[in-house]
């Protein structure tokens, strides 16, 4: 027998041995791909790959693994400067793994288009490491379909029984979805670690929609395999760089990977590197959507960032007077990542979010906290205001009948709904709204920035009228044209200590900061006002003015996009906050802004065609100033003197129809020549015809919408208006003039001006 001493130097030998083994095998999974690794992998995966399909929306995954990689990108944000990944992979264990941002990658269409099939070959060749590889489809019948026809050795499976699938496999493709169950997603990982290759598709914001009781970066079947080897698919829609799809333009930026992005922005925090503005913007980009879209479990990214929120939290606060800039990245990524915490925690654990203070604003401690009982009329959609306001962090309690907790309705708290994720600053933070499904006849809910209470009601909803009662929210100023006692808003409502107030009619919902209706004596004027402004766009839109729901106006410290956007709600700055309830102001000086915007919503894709969306919308400022504000000035680029000069300059370049297009108020004058010649009534008979239009009878692209809209303008004031489009040199098909060639010829005098 071996002496204890022998024995115990054996054991350490072993021992040591394991640990090299062990620590040799971490190195090699762990270790950060290079750059000439990724490139030489790349230049596999993307041969004679150019340009792929952008099926419906694809949504982009979020790659943070050593090994994983974007394959191909698509932009984000306004200007384009940052892209987030819509195709990834990575080496994991022996295998290897591809996901791409859309369902659509494995049908019929999208393999037929530009290079997206070829890009499909070469993944399976690349993940299986072979050329003439044994494939499994798990119920894809139209990719099977296509990988036979390019000679490859494909069987079907149902993802039933997937160890017995995958026994003689090489490269599984499916639906990240068909990972299933516990055992399935051990298996499939098994698999890869092995050696066996994955591909898989999911678009990540449509499952979450599908879903959205759970959590895509911690419920997905997909994400739960994927997370393994650092990808995850993330809500994002990363938007097209080719007329196709994606175009493949060089090798991905490095800081698409989050952990190098992490890396990066610590040790230029710490000053030990410098890095440009814009590989700034995409690191945020990266580690913006990161923090958003990896599982909380997950030991590649997470350990170490609560010392890094711990350190930056206090500079995490964006206000008016000092935003978050891509420059402090930092603060950016830990304020995005304590948003993504609070939008997933139980209600009873929320708490107030340190910049809810700034906006939308603190609720006083003393401030009564009541329980109100309203009535929502189901019949009316969208969003119903209640009037009651949850403190930021405070639990609120909704109750309804049985017969509504049906899962339809939902308890939306905060009107701020605008996310500024993609905004190169953050004045508030970036996502402050917070929605809760009700299931139940009594359901909890709260949000770390507090906000108005509402109920949100879905389209056709038979419930009829539902009492709700809703408990521990505090009073806010709201005032209801027609219902609120003028004494009661003078006395008592106007002085409620909830920071946003609404002001509402039948037609029109505005919130603003309740600062300005403090010296609100009496809203009637004001309202009375917006509805006669609602009015004129459903007169000239052909509307019924009796709107199935309000419309709305939101003012923000900062929206998404713009001054004004139009949508629902339509957005406005905080500094337009005031004027909404100056009734001389807006009778006397009209507001071309927020009846562009409001117009929009009113809009017609029928019969505007490409270039004059920013154009026809102004038919309802035009519409508005004459009918409802007449004392007020026109807009200064639509005066006589500014028309003459914009015509002559139009003409004396050879009247180009892509300047037309591109400068909105030259192309007005169009639309402004006709109105001063046959009047609003001849607009009102043509738009008019389009809401009766049968099925088939909708144009069906730009060239039709053209025609069509210079032929029914023609037949509605008999005039021949041929040769003034192609005076204008707007463009129209010879059939569509000849069908108005019967009608006498019509040109504004003296027009077009003399060069």
């Amino acid at each position: 027998m071996l002496g204890w001493k022998l024995r115990l130097i054996i054991i350490l030998l072993i021992n040591l041995f394991c640990l090299n083994v062990f620590s040799q095998s971490t190195a090699t999974t762990s270790r950060n791909l290079s750059t000439a690794e990724i490139q030489k992998n790349l230049s596999v995966i993307l041969k004679d790959v150019s340009e792929i399909d952008g099926p419906g929306v694809p949504g982009g995954l979020c790659v943070f693994g050593p090994q994983a990689f974007a394959v191909v990108t698509g932009t984000t944000g306004r200007k384009g400067n940052a892209v987030l990944p819509v195709v990834a992979a990575a080496i994991f264990g022996q295998g290897r793994i591809a996901g791409l941002g859309h369902t659509g990658y494995f049908g019929s269409e999208s393999l037929a288009k530009v290079n997206t099939g070829k890009l499909i070959i070469n993944l399976i060749r690349w993940t299986s490491g072979k050329n003439s590889p044994r494939i499994v489809v798990i119920r894809e019948n139209q990719l099977e379909a296509y990988l036979k026809s390019q000679q490859l050795t494909v069987s079907q499976g149902t993802g039933q029984d997937l160890s017995s699938e995958l026994k003689d496999c090489d490269v599984l493709c499916c639906n990240s979805d068909r990972f299933g169950n516990d055992k399935s997603r051990a298996v499939v990982l098994e698999f890869i670690k092995k050696g066996g290759g994955v591909i898989a598709t999911m678009t990540g914001w449509g499952w979450q929609q599908l879903n959205p009781k759970k959590s895509l970066d911690n419920d997905s079947a997909g994400n739960k395999v994927f997370a393994e080897a650092g990808i995850v698919w993330s809500g994002s829609m990363p938007g097209r760089t080719g007329q196709a799809g994606f175009t493949i333009s060089g090798t991905p930026s490095k800081y698409c990977n989050a952990i190098t992005a992490l890396d990066t922005l610590q040790a230029q925090a710490a000053g030990k590197i410098t890095v440009s503005k814009d590989e700034i913007s995409q690191i945020t980009t990266t580690l913006s959507d990161a923090v958003r879209s990896i599982p909380k479990e997950n030991s590649i990214f997470w350990p170490g960032f609560s010392t890094i929120e711990a350190r930056v939290a206090t500079s995490a606060i964006p206000t008016e007077k000092k935003p978050i800039a891509n420059t402090d990245g930092l603060a950016k990524v830990v304020l995005a990542y304590q948003i993504h915490r609070d939008q997933s925690l139980p209600p009873e654990q929320v708490k107030a979010h340190p910049a809810a203070a700034a906006f939308p604003g603190p609720v006083p401690k003393i401030t009564p906290r009541v329980s109100e009982r309203i009535i929502v009329e189901t019949i009316i959609p969208r969003w119903h205001s209640t009037g009651l306001y949850a403190a930021p962090g405070e639990l609120i309690t909704v109750t309804v009948p049985e017969s509504a907790a049906d899962g339809k309705l939902l308890i939306r708290i905060g009107c701020h709904t605008d996310g500024l994720w993609n905004n190169e600053k953050w004045s508030r933070a970036p996502e402050i709204t917070r929605k809760f499904l009700i299931t139940n006849a009594v359901t909890k809910a709260a949000c770390a920035f507090g906000g108005l209470i509402y109920i949100d009601v879905p389209k056709d909803c038979m419930m009829g009228d539902i009492p709700v009662q809703i408990s521990g929210a505090v009073h806010a100023p709201y005032y209801i044209l027609g219902k609120t006692s003028l004494q009661q808003w003078r006395n008592t409502i106007r002085n409620y200590q909830a920071p946003i107030a609404e002001l509402q009619t039948d037609k029109l919902i505005i919130s603003i900061p309740s600062i300005y209706v403090r010296d609100l004596n009496d809203p009637e004027p004001v309202m009375k006002f917006w509805d006669e402004v609602l009015d004129a766009c459903a007169d000239l839109a052909c509307l019924d003015r009796n709107r199935p729901s309000p419309e709305r106006f939101v003012s923000d410290v900062q929206i998404s996009a713009g001054y004004m956007h139009s949508g629902y709600p339509l957005m406005s700055f905080l500094d337009a906050a005031p004027r909404f309830i100056k009734v001389d102001h807006l009778r006397n000086d009209g507001d071309w802004g927020m009846f562009h915007e409001i117009g929009h919503n009113h809009q017609n894709g029928d019969w505007t065609f490409n270039g004059a969306g920013e154009v026809t919308v102004n038919l309802f400022s035009l519409y508005i100033l004459d009918t409802v504000c007449p004392k007020a000035p026109k807009h200064g680029a639509i005066t006589l003197e500014s028309r003459t000069k914009n015509m002559k300059k139009y003409f004396a370049e050879d009247a180009q129809f892509s300047k037309w297009q591109s400068d909105p108020f030259l192309a007005l004058i169009m639309y402004v020549q006709l109105r001063e010649a046959f009047g609003w009534d001849a607009f009102k008979k043509v738009i008019g015809e389009y809401r009766k239009l049968g099925s088939n009878e909708h144009p069906k692209n730009d060239e039709e919408k053209r025609d069509q809209w210079m032929v029914r303008f023609s037949r509605a004031i008999g005039k021949n208006l041929g040769p003034f489009f192609q005076a204008w040199n707007v463009p129209t098909s010879e059939s569509a003039r000849s069908s108005i060639a019967d009608l006498p010829k019509w040109m504004p005098d003296n027009f077009p001006p003399r060069k």
